[in-house]
């Protein structure tokens, strides 16, 4: 119990720490005014967002074994950072190339999005035991790939930019994606170890600063 406790205080500084970044990140992001208005908006949203999920992450993993009868509140918010991470990315791309949206990939967000509110009643993507804990449901697989769609589509549209603007520092790009990747990765290997958010929100400080 002693090193439980220990662990959970821990987590609960990186958590902090995180949000903290994500604050500095949207202070940055809103005093920058050399940046398009839409994309600074859109920004913004990614801290608030990846600040809230962040929050989140931290309740299922420190406080909802110990409050069961908080299950509902765990099942929406867990809903929500599931509809919401792999929208972020893709707003992201969007910004690079306003005047390109492509259609399917919308479609796969909007999809994703209603398996999740199916997932508060079915348990499909996830689902929350009596004792309030977490687990991956059969369909947590599509969440997964959706997340990865999206992050490609990030990908190709920066290199696209890179080639467009001639950018010269295209292994900046990949570097930042790396990073993401294996945080969300190892996470992914062993749900103990959360990693996800705070590579997620170090990303997309980086490439907003990129």
């Amino acid at each position: 119990m002693p090193a439980l406790f220990e662990t959970h205080r821990e987590f609960t500084g990186f958590t902090i720490v995180t949000i903290l970044f994500l604050a500095a990140g949207g202070v940055l992001v809103a005093s920058n005014r050399t940046v398009d208005r839409s994309a600074r908006n859109v920004f913004l949203f990614s801290t608030v967002a990846l600040s809230c999920i962040s929050l989140i992450d931290w309740f299922d993993y420190v406080l909802a074994v110990q409050l069961p009868a908080t299950r509902v509140i765990h099942v929406v918010s867990m809903a929500f950072t599931f509809m919401v991470a792999p929208a972020i990315p893709v707003m992201i791309a969007n910004t690079i190339f306003p005047e390109r949206h492509v259609r399917w990939v919308t479609i796969v967000l909007v999809v994703q999005a209603l398996l999740e509110v199916a997932t508060i009643f079915g348990g499909f993507v996830f689902w929350v035991d009596d004792a309030n804990v977490y687990h991956r449901g059969p369909l947590y697989v599509v969440y997964m790939a959706t997340y990865i769609l999206s992050a490609v589509y990030l990908s190709v549209q920066s290199i696209r930019a890179g080639r467009l603007y001639q950018s010269a520092n295209m292994f900046s790009i990949l570097a930042i994606l790396l990073c993401m990747g294996v945080g969300v990765g190892i996470q992914v290997r062993d749900s103990t170890v959360r990693t996800t958010w705070t590579a997620v929100a170090m990303a997309v400080l980086l490439y907003f600063l990129f």
